[in-house]
């Protein structure tokens, strides 16, 4: 009945096309329970597609996207808008593509992020 794939970010994956190849990030947590994902891209225009699967479904779980330092979502609830893919456009201008899930003032746990796809 559900269709969906979570890849838990433990590993991720992010693909890129005609261009389409295989990038490893790095990641990192902070105190306050973001997440922060940098990718090494060439610089240019890029869309990110990112996905939330919360299988506690956590309705105080509510978080802000950043993309290069940009509010690109604000108070996003996994558990309500994240099960379908939420795209956003971004411009790389140092070789590095840097996604950012934090914590909103409102929300009460910690964030998650289960995947993340940029194409160019």
């Amino acid at each position: 009945m559900y269709n969906f794939v979570a890849i838990f970010l433990f590993i991720y994956i992010v693909i890129y096309s005609i261009n389409m190849v295989l990038v490893l990030g790095s990641y990192g947590t902070t105190a306050q329970g973001g997440l922060t994902y940098k990718f090494e891209v060439p610089n240019g225009k890029y869309n990110v597609s990112m996905g939330f699967f919360d299988p506690w479904a956590h309705k105080d779980r509510i978080e802000d996207i950043l993309i290069n330092g940009n509010v690109v979502e604000k108070e996003l609830c996994p558990t309500v808008k994240g099960k379908v893919p939420n795209k956003y456009v971004a411009e790389v201008k140092d070789g590095i593509l840097t996604v950012r899930v934090q914590k909103s003032i409102n929300g009460k746990d910690k964030p998650l992020i289960s995947w993340i796809i940029v194409s160019k």
